[in-house]
Parts: structure tokens; C-alpha cells; sequence
């Protein structure tokens, strides 16, 4: 794994870096971060990364200026160091709230900002907890959003509360919060509240029972305190027993630290996709590490790329990593999905390949629902020098346009609506397959 991938860090917090390359058990990539006299950051990437598969780990934390210019100018130099891929993990995307242009003559900002890291070179974006699920859709690129859930409800399931209820701060996150309570099998409520500025929230009703219940109130991130406070006032005017609060990012700007201290909440909980210093911990505080969720191995349980699948020795698919046999550097064949529901049928070409020695990868993509996915794999692909595409869907002829469209590489069509992809051997035996260059790139819709 050690000459396979790097992982870099910039200044926004080099302790989950760390964390996360001590899960993997390679050491964290050397590189330089300075400023000039005039303030201009200078990045230089002190090893090799030619042809690898690196990881860039920068939050959007504060200062956020400087920590993104730090991470577009980092993605910049690996890409003329000619890394094979790029992918910025972005624990916390800030610009997430600035999804929508709900004033007059405003940027929307979270698109700007996700086209800047396109440019400046990133080919896959890795990021946590979106406050708006539709900003992953900004991306030009592949863009995973992954959810601190597991992570959360792990934790709350271990404390052993009786008479819970998962609670929404506000209509809007009922969704969000639907999911912890399916998860810890407890019932939800939400607060109807309104938001008056930045800074300020008024809550005007609970929707739900919470009468002598321990309440377990779910965010995306704590920032001010300022609405956490308001929905404490509006819990405990309604008698419930115990407050607990989690979030993924905890922010605590401002007087957010002294808020949760004063408030009658037994404990916050949130992770450390923002760095929490010292002089911002309590005893109320518990903050949970998300490194082996961020970036796993095939075999952890939560894996850095859920979009991506390998089969092991003893024939399961599971996420991972890019699985390669033999010392090929790239993947001959990329298998992409649908869903993961469609694994059955790409098993028998997944087999196949495996008794061949033909080194592969299985993505997930749609050209109906992710049309975008698909487009960023058809460039990967001619970027990477696969030799055919080969799009095997329920309609492969629409996803083998939309990927003919976005390459100059052959492509071929194979509907797999009723049944499972087979015949791989004799499918291959029909391209040229020069020793150690990548030939195909496979494609399986479910659409």
C-alpha cells in the first residue's frame, strides 16, 4: 500500500491526517508549506508521486481562506508532479451553505469553490456531512459525500439511554435526523423555529413527544451555539429529562464553548473533521475521530470510497480501494455500476477476470441519476490510457453514448437487462491486449 498511495495534509488539521495514516499503516507525505514575506503561500511536495494515487486531507475550517489557498495550491503542484489521481478530502466543505442565490446579486459560492478545485486539479472530491445534501452535485468531477451516522450512532447505542428520541433542530434537518433515529430505533421529533439572522434563531414549537424523554438532538455542524441554545430553552420548556447534542462539525466560533458550558445539556458530541484545541474543550465536549471512516482498507468496516468494490479470495464484493493483480500500475478493466444492488450481475465478469490475471476496478455510476459520474470516468479513462470502454447496461446504448461523448476510446454496448454479464474471456480475446497496458474499462448501469 506503501508505493501505491500518499496521503498529504495541509496547515487545517494535520492530527486526522496523521490519524488517518496511522489507520493505514504508511507514513504521512512529506511536503513544505511556507510564506513569502508578502504573505503568498509557497507548496512543495518533497517525494515522489508520479503515477500514484494521492490524497490531499484539508478542511475548510478556520481560517478558511487560507486553508483552502493552501489546498488548491497543493492540488496544483501534485498534478505537475504528475500524480496518477488526485483526490482532495475535504472532511468539512464550509461553502456547503452557500448553495443557493436566495438574495439579490450574491455569489453561490459552494459552486465557485467546487469548479476552483477542478481547476486547480482535482480528480475526485471526498467530503463529509454536506449542510446541503445538492452541493455534491456542483462537482465536476467523481464527488463522494459520506455521513458521520455510523460513526454518531455508535456511539450514542453504546451510552445505553432508555426513552429516547432523536430530535431535528429544525424542519429542514428531519431528513438527516431520520436517519439516526432508523438507525438507533427510536421515534424523531423536529422544532418549528425560525432563523432571524446569522446569529440569531427563534424556536416556536416541538412536533413530537418528549414529555420525561432523553432527547439526542442531531445537526450537521455546531458554528455560534446560538440555534443549539434556542432548542435547549424550547426542550426543557416541554419537560423533557436529559439533552444530549451530535453533530459531524464542531465549529465553535464565537462564544459557542461558553454557550455549551452554561447549557443544561449533558454532553455534545462531534468529530474531528474540524481540529477542537485546547483552549475549546470542555468536559461537556466528547469529540469522536472519523480516520477509519475516511480512509479505510477493503476489509474495515467503513471504507474510504463507498463507490468502489473488489472481490477477495474467498469471492464477496466489498468497498475498497482499487483491487489490481499482478504489477500492472493501473487497472485494465473498470467495472462501474448502477448500484451496489447490481453486483450479482457484473459477479460472473468480476470471476472471469480474476481466472485471466486481468487487474480491475468496480465503480458505480448511472447515466440516468449520476450522469456526471459517468462523464468524469469516461475522461479518467482516456486519461489513465485505457485501451475500450465497454458499457454494459439495462440501456447500454444511452450510457455507451453518454460515455462515447466525453472520450475519443472505442466503446462498446452490451445490455445486461435480464440476466448477468458473462462471456468476459471471449469479449476480451476480441481486443488487442498488449502485456501490462490498461485495454478496458466496463461499465454496468442499473438504471
Amino acid at each position: 500500500m506503501q508505493d501505491r498511495i500518499k496521503v498529504f495534509t495541509g496547515s487545517g488539521n494535520p492530527a486526522l491526517s496523521q490519524a488517518i495514516c496511522d489507520y493505514l499503516g504508511i507514513p504521512l507525505g512529506r511536503s513544505r508549506i511556507s510564506r513569502f514575506s508578502n504573505e503568498n503561500i509557497f507548496v512543495q511536495i518533497l517525494e515522489n508521486v508520479r503515477e500514484r494515487d494521492v490524497f490531499v486531507v484539508q478542511p475548510l475550517s478556520i481560517p478558511v481562506s487560507e486553508n483552502l489557498l493552501e489546498l488548491l495550491i497543493m492540488l496544483d503542484a501534485l498534478r505537475s508532479a504528475s500524480a496518477r489521481r488526485i483526490t482532495a478530502v475535504i472532511p468539512y466543505y464550509s461553502y456547503a451553505r452557500s448553495d443557493k442565490k436566495d438574495m439579490p446579486r450574491i455569489s453561490i459560492a459552494g459552486r465557485l469553490i467546487a469548479d476552483l478545485l477542478v481547476t486547480a486539479g482535482a480528480s475526485r472530491i471526498l467530503t463529509m456531512t454536506l449542510h446541503s445534501e445538492q452541493v455534491q452535485g456542483f462537482f465536476g468531477c467523481q464527488a463522494d459525500h459520506l455521513s458521520a451516522t455510523p460513526i454518531l450512532c455508535d456511539y450514542f447505542s453504546k451510552l445505553g439511554l432508555q426513552d429516547c428520541v432523536a430530535l431535528a433542530p429544525d424542519a429542514g434537518s428531519a431528513r438527516r435526523a431520520g436517519a439516526y433515529a432508523t438507525r438507533l430505533n427510536i421515534p424523531l421529533a423536529f422544532i418549528d423555529k425560525r432563523r432571524v439572522s446569522d446569529t440569531e434563531v427563534e424556536a416556536r414549537a416541538v412536533v413530537g413527544d418528549v414529555a420525561d424523554k432523553v432527547v439526542v438532538c442531531f445537526d450537521d455542524e455546531i458554528a455560534t451555539g446560538s440555534s443549539l441554545m434556542e432548542t435547549v430553552k424550547a426542550l426543557r420548556s416541554f419537560g423533557v429529562r436529559d439533552i444530549y447534542v451530535g453533530a459531524t462539525h464542531g465549529v465553535f466560533t464565537g462564544e459557542a464553548v461558553q454557550r455549551i458550558k452554561d447549557a443544561a445539556v449533558h454532553q455534545v458530541v462531534v468529530t474531528d473533521t474540524v481540529p477542537l484545541p485546547s483552549e475549546k474543550r470542555c468536559d461537556k465536549i466528547v469529540q469522536l475521530s472519523v480516520a477509519a471512516f475516511t480512509q479505510g482498507n477493503p476489509s474495515a468496516r467503513y471504507s474510504s470510497d463507498r463507490s468502489h468494490f473488489c472481490l477477495d479470495s474467498a469471492g464477496h464484493f466489498h468497498p475498497g480501494g482499487p483491487r489490481m493483480t499482478g504489477d500492472s500500475p493501473r487497472p485494465l478493466v473498470v467495472i462501474v455500476m448502477g448500484s451496489e444492488s447490481d453486483l450479482p450481475k457484473v459477479r460472473p465478469a468480476a470471476e472471469t477476470l480474476d481466472a485471466l490475471g486481468v487487474p480491475y476496478e468496480i465503480s458505480v455510476a448511472s447515466a440516468h441519476r449520476t450522469p456526471e459520474r459517468a462523464i468524469a470516468l469516461a475522461r479518467d479513462a482516456r486519461r489513465r490510457r485505457v485501451r475500450v470502454i465497454i458499457a454494459a447496461a439495462g440501456k447500454a446504448a444511452h450510457l455507451a453514448g453518454v460515455l462515447a461523448a466525453h472520450t475519443t476510446l472505442p466503446v462498446i454496448g452490451i445490455p445486461i437487462a435480464s440476466g448477468s454479464l458473462g462471456g468476459m474471456d471471449a469479449l476480451l480475446s476480441t481486443v488487442q491486449m498488449p502485456t501490462g497496458v490498461p485495454v478496458a474499462a466496463v461499465a454496468v448501469d442499473g438504471a
